[in-house]
């Protein structure tokens, strides 16, 4: 596996730059108003996420506080301790003027594919497990499966803990 340039710098917050893959299963620890300095150096009290598999914490703008809140049902955000969510990077963000790349957070999936661990519609799990037996995300990893580089023991789709845990060993790669 090549290495990424993201792996070489000493992160103060998660960031679009800071995952070396482009999302990752974290669980919140808690959500507190911190001082951060900004990259113009302009310190700023901030919602920040802490999360108990990760030492890096999340800066929360209000579209994050919004979509936490729609998941879980509810603004307390103690409410939200202790709860995973998967934190992914999004192209397009407008940020003054400028479009960037930027963190978001989603629900867990409900489908992943059973060799890379990566979310997949429900069309094509449904297709894949219709044609093959199996969920796949891609030819690619059926083909890695049919070349035996990767063997897959259960032919039923793994409960959520079992695909927290394939995307958490992933993400740990």
């Amino acid at each position: 596996m090549l290495t990424s340039w993201k792996t070489l710098v000493d992160w103060k917050n998660l960031s679009s730059s800071s995952l070396i893959y482009d999302e990752k299963i974290l669980t919140i620890k808690s959500i507190k108003k911190e001082e951060i300095v900004s990259n113009n150096g302009k310190k700023e009290i901030v919602p920040v996420c802490r999360f108990t598999d990760s030492d890096l914490p999340m800066v929360l703008n209000k579209t994050n506080l919004r979509t936490l809140e729609n998941m879980f049902e509810t603004d307390k955000i103690e409410d939200w301790y202790g709860k995973k969510v998967m934190v992914y990077v999004k192209s397009g963000i407008k940020f003054g003027k400028d479009l960037v790349k930027g963190l978001r957070i989603k629900p867990l999936p409900k489908r992943i594919c059973e060799v890379c661990g990566k979310a997949i519609t429900e069309e094509i799990y449904q297709g894949s497990i219709k044609k093959y037996g199996t969920a796949f995300c891609s030819a690619d990893c059926k083909g890695k499966v049919d070349n035996g580089e990767v063997k897959i023991v259960a032919k039923e789709q793994p409960t959520l803990e079992q695909q927290i845990n394939n995307m958490e060993d992933i993400n740990n790669e």
